[in-house]
């Protein structure tokens, strides 16, 4: 069936006159040139291109060179930064103007400021003023609990941290509420909030990324162990001796205290678990048993 459509259809084809092409005129529309002739205006358009580039990178050093530049006063020999303004662009292609980057282009008294996503220099805060960071503060005054302090030192209660290095000894480094950066804090004492040692899977997955970052609540004083308060999820700081008692109601097992961040339960179920088969052990050996001594350790493994 195929064939003879075929061969019908090359007939058809042989059977219709070719149209003539019409002979070329003086006022026929000039041929386009070919790709071999467009070679010099594609270069031209490159060169301007390149020239383009070539005065933004201009453009762009000298601005940069100008927003570092520093100008010596050879009278009082200070150092004063040009206040120079650093044009940034937006996504939708829109300019903004940005006074500062860091504190330093600023000059004295003086910081730089992040706010409607612009930097502009703003005059240092005085005494007992709102603040949120030490340059934001006047003179040598620290930012201590959210507020501008003069008898303020480094690392002392109070104190914007970002690590527990950074803290004096009895304080830790912790977030605490009403506040957007972690402070030093004091160490929890008996019967306050402390840190959850139930968390510590949560705390080694946070310390491997940032050692020794800031916590949620510090841990228990020396002294003390954080424990669970009356079968609740919060945790509160306890003594921490406990186990066997005399008659008298001494505590028969003094235990340490913690060490900076505490234990966790597991360790300390396996600690009273070891504590009470060492009691057993000396109680059936001074009553001269050796045989249910020898049973107690075949029977109980740890």
């Amino acid at each position: 069936m195929g064939r003879p459509w075929g061969t019908l259809l090359c007939l058809l084809l042989a059977a219709i006159p070719t149209a003539p092409v019409p002979a070329p005129t003086p006022t026929s529309a000039p041929v386009e040139p070919g790709p071999a002739l467009s070679y010099p205006q594609e270069e031209a358009t490159l060169n301007e291109m390149f020239r383009e580039v070539e005065e933004l990178m201009e453009d762009t050093q000298h601005k940069l060179r100008s927003a570092v530049e520093e100008i010596t006063n050879n009278q009082t020999v200070q150092t004063i930064f040009s206040e120079t303004v650093i044009t940034s662009v937006g996504e939708e292609g829109s300019r903004r103007n940005h006074e500062c980057i860091i504190d330093e282009d600023c000059g004295s008294r003086k910081y730089c400021q992040f706010a409607s996503f612009q930097y502009t220099c703003q005059p240092c805060r005085d005494h007992q003023t709102v603040c949120t960071r030490d340059s934001e503060c006047c003179g040598d005054q620290l930012c201590v609990w959210g507020h501008c302090t003069e008898t303020a030192t480094k690392g002392s209660n109070g104190t914007i941290c970002d690590n527990q290095r950074d803290c004096q000894p009895g304080l830790c480094c912790a977030f605490q509420r009403g506040l957007l950066f972690p402070v030093c804090t004091p160490l929890p004492v008996e019967g306050e909030l402390c840190h959850d040692p139930a968390s510590r899977l949560l705390d080694l997955i946070t310390w491997e990324l940032e050692p020794d970052g800031a916590l949620d609540r510090c841990p228990c004083a020396s002294g003390l162990l954080c424990q669970p308060h009356s079968h609740s999820l919060v945790y509160v700081c306890k003594p921490t001796f406990v186990g066997g008692h005399e008659e008298d109601g001494k505590s028969l097992v003094p235990r340490e205290a913690p060490g900076d961040y505490g234990e966790g339960s597991f360790i300390e179920e396996v600690r009273r678990e070891l504590e009470d088969l060492e009691r057993s052990l000396s109680v059936e050996m001074a009553l001269g048993e050796p045989d249910a001594t020898a049973e107690l350790l075949e029977g109980d493994e740890v």
